[in-house]
């Protein structure tokens, strides 16, 4: 929860310093059709990155002691909150929706994380 707190802080920070023209490569890539074969492999190689913050997360949160299959359903969900988010904020001009789901999934994360504990 730590190291998420962190990660949303430094985006917090980064999307005000930048006036919401910051955002992820990752996803600019992953939602632009591609045209060409060299989009493609970019497509490939965000799916690539995609997978492999998956299972960073996966893998912290079980060291953490969640239960296998919620640390990977949780870790979909920090990635999928976290891009849309970041698409909000930008959007709207706001940190308010950083701030709500940053909220959010330090809670579910550490419910979930407890409820791992008490198996």
């Amino acid at each position: 929860v730590k190291g998420l707190r962190s990660f949303f802080a430094m985006w917090r920070k980064n999307l005000l310093r930048s006036d919401f023209r910051i955002g992820c490569p990752v996803l600019a890539v992953s939602i632009e059709e591609p045209s060409d074969e060299a989009a493609q492999e970019a497509l490939k190689t965000a799916d690539v990155v995609f997978a492999q913050w998956e299972s960073l997360l996966c893998k912290s949160f079980k060291e953490a002691g969640m239960a296998n299959k919620d640390a990977a359903q949780i870790a979909v969900m920090t990635i999928s909150a976290f891009e849309g988010v970041a698409a909000m904020c930008r959007s709207r001009r706001s940190v308010h929706p950083l701030d709500a789901v940053s909220a959010q999934l330090e809670s579910t994360i550490a419910a979930a994380i407890a409820n791992g504990k008490n198996r």
